[in-house]
């Protein structure tokens, strides 16, 4: 069981949410001169869907949180020629068998990707030039063509009371979800609550990160400018199967309340695929499904054993020493192969 009232207690003192501004959305890993120069994430953050997730904004591990653990997830397993498209609106609309779900542009687009190649940009400009509904009955009559034994997971959400299909990915995706690691990582965070600080982080319609930093300089006086260096780590993941689920350990030399880090140089990656065992449930609601549940515990234990590695002390003083190695030999990050078995047999 999780304490969740300290969990609350980390919570409430993270950081609020704020605008990013668009340079602040682009990681930079090189060494810079002078002028500082701010890395917020990766996330490329589509075209907003209404009802969706789409927010160009950091927001405090409160507000995050809650986002997180409200989605009420729910995945389908539904056979190709069994699924069909019609317009709602302005809005694709999927429909299997006696359920139907409005569909982001993210889950259309993959739709478009698993029938045929360049059926996506082909469908996108069908509706640039209003031409919904050809794009529709181009859809309907591939998926009625497809393999009898192709079949789609659509993974929908009800964000704001009406629940969306958010993707539609292979019978083989391991649905590695946020609310599986950030509970376990916030437990952990909160024991350290004195040293370590939550960012906040990001949560889009296809891409979640998740920052946490450590509150003292831990690496002093080195590079050419002489600068004190913070540890931190975040968590990145795309439930939707847009990247790998990611737990990187990085330095930093500041950071702002919006989010952003600065001269964020990342020390070592520690990543999942989203391929696992293929689902056995024909047709319908995924609900018990116990490879699977094996296959996630396994994911939820790794990332939580790492979280627990870098915030000991004694991983923080490895971390030092790794970084002063790489110094001497002049390599920004450090001896890597070294530090990720570290963290593997931390």
């Amino acid at each position: 069981m999780y304490d969740m009232d300290r969990i609350h207690a980390l919570l409430a003192g993270s950081t609020g949410a704020s605008t990013l501004q668009d340079d602040e959305l682009t990681d930079v890993f090189e060494d810079y001169g002078p002028e500082e120069q701010q890395t917020g994430s990766e996330l490329v953050v589509p075209a907003a869907f209404p009802g969706g997730l789409n927010e160009n904004r950091n927001d405090g591990m409160d507000s995050l949180y809650r986002r997180i653990m409200g989605l009420q997830r729910e995945d389908y397993a539904v056979p190709a020629n069994l699924l069909q498209t019609e317009l709602d609106g302005k809005a694709m609309r999927f429909v299997a068998g006696s359920s139907s779900w409005n569909a982001t542009d993210h889950a259309v687009d993959q739709l478009s990707d698993r029938l045929s190649k360049g059926l996506r940009s082909f469908g996108s400009e069908l509706t640039e030039r209003g031409y919904d509904d050809l794009r529709v009955q181009i859809l309907n009559d591939m998926l009625v063509r497809a393999d009898a034994g192709q079949k789609f997971q659509v993974r929908t959400m009800r964000p704001n009371g009406n629940r969306l299909a958010r993707a539609v990915v292979s019978d083989a995706f391991k649905p590695i979800d946020d609310c599986l690691i950030v509970t376990p990582m916030l437990e952990l965070v909160s024991q350290k609550s004195g040293e370590w600080k939550a960012l906040g982080g990001q949560l889009t319609d296809t891409h979640t990160r998740i920052r946490f930093i450590h509150r003292e300089p831990s690496i002093r006086g080195i590079g050419p400018n002489k600068r004190d260096w913070f540890i931190g780590f975040e968590y990145r993941n795309s439930e939707v199967g847009c990247s790998r689920t990611v737990f990187n350990l990085f330095v930093y030399d500041g950071f702002c309340e919006n989010g952003a880090v600065f001269g964020m140089k990342s020390l070592c990656n520690v990543d999942f695929v989203h391929r696992g065992i293929r689902i056995s449930t024909d047709f319908g609601l995924i609900t018990d499904e116990r490879m699977q549940q094996a296959e996630l515990a396994a994911v939820q234990g790794a990332i939580t054993d790492a979280t627990a590695a870098v915030l000991r002390e004694d991983f923080s003083k490895r971390v030092i020493e790794f970084v002063e190695r790489g110094q001497a030999r002049r390599l920004p990050g450090g001896d890597r192969p070294e530090l990720i078995r570290q963290i593997g047999q931390s």
